[in-house]
């Protein structure tokens, strides 16, 4: 009887990863490739499943050591939006617009749909393209080394900042915050921008205009990366290929002549600047164990438990990056791995912490060998290579010296790699005597550092510390009421708003859908005018917007009912019963009389 539970039970612990002794990996062929910091693996294996059914595999593995970097990286074209390339052709067009860097190797990365990431990505220079995460999967954090950070179901977005940094070097100088997109009206420290924008009239005013290198506009998510800016003095008008800003920040106005790149998007919290973002199908491996299909989760249970070609990057037990392919689908001989298959290949090949990413016709592994692009492994769709959303790249940059960094409560303690290296804050070179450069913390204001090789024209460090805690506004306080004049009608706004927020504001009548601006009458009061009114309810809304990128409504109405209906003096009220009292008395005594004056002429 025990032996019929066991086989019962069998296939269910099976599934659940208890049994996995089955799970088998043999090296059949070996050939390694070690140059410009990567060591690529070239590998033929037998692979055994979990239940004992060998598959013969094509397999790339690639490690690159501490002198590389990583970066996530999608091609744009000429008006800076995402277009599909080959892998191939998004490391060519990462080197063509980062000349501090060279690409060694490559990956698809992300799911696709269209020209767009399934999952959340930001992009080499913290540049976030998309902020959104498919609720099946994940997106991972890495840092510039390539080492896992954080996994994110959500990305959590802060104020809207413009990043300063230097045309040549890409030292990050200072971060200010914006008024909200094509704002109207600019005060004194304020800093705006203007994209596809032509303005109301045609005064000329001071402005910079910038090309767009990147762009990517989601709802209401708006990045930018700009260079090329020009100085003009004429009537604003920008297209969809550049933008420009207008500050009367003295400060914002000395870097714009200096000359900076800038990016536009909002603050990612809970994100260093300098790290990537890259779309994730699901963990197959955590801590060393392989986890079960229920476990894994992802796309599919189908897709999780078939044999497919597929891409993915784990971790060491020292959180440095492996690049992943399997090939399948094709010609060569590879049969494509399930998701516990391709675990047991991560971990045999030292990883601790592993992801699958998008699989199937977009698997590409790319090395450049001896200054050529080469794929490495043989994709199922060759004729021509299909166009995929980003990639993952192993790159080299110009400075590959690291700065030790060191912090506490109070203080930042930069480790130089050399005294040549020269450390800005905010945008202002210090004076370095020691490799050893301690910075003070100040929490009541943003502190933006960057370690800068002057020899090389390279930033080998940027880092922002931002105040402990972003200045939150004082929302206006609203309050609406109405007059009537003959048949018009004033719809009143009166509010309070003391950090002077309030952007635009406008009423409809929601019955004949009549719209009218609230316009400014003095501090604190807003007026929309309508030329006629309804008999009976009349329901107003009134819509507005702040600075600070918040819209909202509210309702108001009033009944003429209400205003046509006699008012009673309370004084006529308190008499009313004792008068009705009277009334009814009098009549009694007249109907009384009347009765006993006929019963005498009887």
């Amino acid at each position: 009887m025990k032996k019929i539970w066991i086989l019962l039970l069998l296939p269910i612990l099976i599934g659940a990863g208890i049994l996995n002794d089955n799970l088998k990996y043999e090296v059949v062929s070996q050939v390694d490739y070690i140059q410009q910091g990567i060591t690529h693996h070239n590998i033929r294996a037998n692979v055994y499943n979990d239940n004992n059914t060998k598959s013969s595999q094509s397999i790339q593995v690639i490690k690159k050591d501490d002198t590389l970097e990583t970066a996530v990286w999608s091609a744009t074209n000429s008006e800076g939006i995402i277009r599909n390339k080959n892998v191939i052709d998004i490391a060519k067009d990462f080197e063509e617009k980062n000349d501090n860097y060279e690409v060694v190797a490559a990956l698809n990365a992300d799911y696709f749909s269209g020209h767009a990431t399934i999952n959340a990505s930001m992009l080499h220079g913290s540049r976030l393209m998309d902020p959104f995460i498919h609720e099946k999967y994940n997106s991972i954090e890495l840092n510039k080394e390539g080492q896992y950070i954080n996994t994110f179901k959500s990305i959590k977005l802060g104020m809207f900042y413009a990043y300063f940094y230097d045309e040549t070097t890409d030292a990050l100088y200072d971060v200010v915050e914006l008024l909200p997109l094509n704002s109207r009206v600019i005060n004194d420290d304020e800093t705006a921008i203007y994209y596809n924008y032509s303005s109301i009239n045609n005064t000329p005013t001071d402005h910079f205009k910038f090309e767009i290198l990147q762009k990517s506009i989601i709802g209401d998510h708006y990045m930018f990366y700009l260079e090329n800016g020009q100085s003009s003095n004429t009537k604003i008008e920008t297209s969809t290929i550049s933008v420009s800003m207008i500050s009367k920040n003295d400060r914002v106005n000395e870097l714009l002549e200096k000359g900076v790149n800038i990016k536009i998007q909002k603050r990612t919290t809970e994100i260093s600047e300098s790290h990537t973002l890259v779309g994730v199908d699901s963990e197959i491996i955590k801590d060393g164990m392989i986890k079960t299909f229920d476990a894994i989760g992802g796309q599919s249970i189908s897709n999780t438990t078939s044999r497919h070609p597929r891409t993915g990057i784990g971790f060491d037990v020292n959180n440095n990056p492996i690049l992943f392919t399997v090939d399948g689908r094709n010609s060569n001989g590879s049969e494509g791995v399930n998701l516990r298959e391709f675990a047991k290949i991560m971990q045999e090949n030292g990883v601790y912490n592993g992801f699958n990413l998008d699989g199937g016709g977009s698997t590409q592994a790319v090395i450049k060998k001896q200054g050529v692009f080469e794929m490495v492994n043989a994709p199922s769709e060759s004729n021509p290579y299909r166009t995929v959303t980003n990639a993952l790249l192993f790159i080299k940059p110009k400075d590959a010296s690291k700065v030790i960094v060191v912090e506490n409560d109070s203080e930042i303690v930069l480790t130089l790699p050399t005294l040549k290296h020269q450390v800005y804050l905010n945008g202002s070179k210090l004076s370095v005597s020691d490799l050893d450069v301690v910075i003070t913390k100040n929490p009541l204001m943003n502190q933006v550092i960057s370690v800068v090789n002057p020899t090389t024209l390279s930033s080998i460090y940027n880092t922002i510390f931002f105040q402990s805690q972003e200045p939150q506004p004082v929302l206006p306080e609203i309050n609406v009421s109405h007059e009537i004049r003959g048949t018009k009608v004033d719809i009143l706004v009166n509010f309070t708003d003391p950090d002077n927020l309030i952007d635009r504001m406008y009423v409809i009548h929601q019955i004949t859908e009549d719209r009218k601006p609230a316009l400014i009458q003095h501090m604190g009061l807003r007026k929309a005018t309508f030329d006629q009114f309804l008999e009976g309810e009349n329901n107003y809304i009134i819509y507005y917007e702040l600075k600070n990128g918040i819209k909202d409504e509210l309702s108001y109405s009033f009944n003429t009912v209400d205003l046509l209906e006699p008012e009673i003096p309370d004084k006529l009220n308190n008499m009313f019963i004792p008068i009705t009292v009277i009334i009814t008395s009098v009549l009694l005594a007249t109907s009384l009389m009347v009765v006993l004056i006929k019963k005498r002429k009887k």
